[in-house]
């Protein structure tokens, strides 16, 4: 599954864009908290969706700024993002976090050291629960300002609020439950 594919073709159905906006529209959006996005894999991106002909580009020259490429999608895109929709809708992935596999070895260190680590995890994720607040809080104001319906952004902000809050509440219960380990030892 392309996800920046889907990205790409969603945001240029919304209106044709540049490069930089494309860019800057992800991240105004938050849509960097759950696709990796690197400004030269965006642009291989928008160069192999026009070979492919998703997209149409042509150069546009404002003022003494050089020119730059505004994408359009096309109707072939419109159809390839329908169908990436509807693919990304079933399809489900396993998800992998390194923690569980440190979990499993944990008994190699020193419980007050694993408690540590929990600890500065759970800070993490406290501090991740706190952004995403944040997040919602400026995608709200999105559709108030520009008219933009945000109802499915805000959706995915609180279900990562929702998942971070599950794993802080986790964490907590894990470092209490191997302090009174260590304390009964």
């Amino acid at each position: 599954m392309r996800y920046l594919d889907l990205v790409i073709l969603g945001l240029l159905k919304e209106g044709p864009r540049y490069g930089y906006q494309i860019q800057q529209l992800i991240r105004q959006r938050h849509m960097d908290q759950y696709i990796r996005l690197a400004v030269s894999s965006m642009y291989k991106t928008l160069a192999r969706l026009e070979r492919e002909g998703y997209v149409k580009s042509h150069a546009q020259q404002v003022g003494a700024r050089p020119t730059r490429r505004i994408f359009h999608i096309t109707p072939k895109g419109e159809e390839q993002l329908r169908k990436l929709l509807e693919k990304a809708f079933r399809k489900i992935e396993s998800y992998h976090d390194p923690l569980y596999a440190a979990l499993t070895f944990a008994h190699h260190l020193p419980p007050q050291e694993v408690a540590g680590h929990l600890r500065a995890r759970l800070e993490w994720t406290q501090g991740m629960i706190r952004n995403l607040r944040e997040h919602l809080e400026q995608v709200r104001g999105i559709t108030e300002e520009y008219g933009v319906d945000t109802f499915y952004a805000q959706a995915i902000l609180r279900g990562g609020i929702k998942g971070l809050s599950a794993e802080a509440e986790w964490l907590e219960e894990l470092i209490r439950d191997l302090e009174e380990r260590r304390c009964s030892s």
